[in-house]
């Protein structure tokens, strides 16, 4: 009897935080890492993380985080692709960027040339990551995200992707 009245108890106690949005954390939180390519490159990613999460007043959120072994410094550029539908290509794109102090983060939809801009955080010239926050409703996933990220350098060509095989992380 014991065992039913915990049950019960653990039951009612899910559909209370569901609704009142506290206590049980919405989303799903993964890390994927990437060697060390050895001052070859501009941004050498150390590792990405992909974040879904839900805030206090409701919203839901996607987060993209970039670790670099190095200072980021004052000129960088990442962009993670993005899978929220299921299939083998590249739904949306999350941009992360900074540039002698203009920095920017946001999403689009590979069909459109519109960015909606998202929140940049970290990503100072002293810091070794930085953040992209947008909210979830822009990426409209289907199922649980895939991503894979690539750095570019000055002269907008591709040295560095996450993971190195050019997969996706998941």
């Amino acid at each position: 009897m014991c065992r039913r009245a915990m049950t019960v108890a653990m039951s009612i106690f899910i559909v209370a935080s569901f609704l009142t949005g506290t206590a049980i954390a919405y989303g799903y939180k993964d890390t994927g890492f990437d060697a060390r390519e050895g001052g070859r490159v501009a941004l050498d990613i150390r590792s990405t993380t992909r974040k879904v999460w839900r805030s206090r007043d409701g919203r839901r959120w996607l987060t993209i985080r970039v670790r670099s072994y190095d200072p980021l410094g004052d000129d960088w550029f990442a962009e993670a692709r993005i899978d929220s539908r299921g299939g083998p290509l590249t739904d949306y794109r999350v941009r992360l960027l900074s540039h002698f102090g203009m920095t920017f983060c946001g999403v689009r939809n590979t069909n459109s040339i519109h960015w909606t801009e998202g929140t940049l955080i970290g990503g100072n010239d002293d810091s070794s990551w930085g953040s992209c926050r947008v909210h979830l409703r822009f990426v409209r996933p289907n199922k649980s995200i895939r991503w894979k990220v690539f750095g570019m350098n000055d002269r907008n060509r591709v040295d560095e992707h996450a993971p190195s095989d050019r997969g996706w992380y998941s």
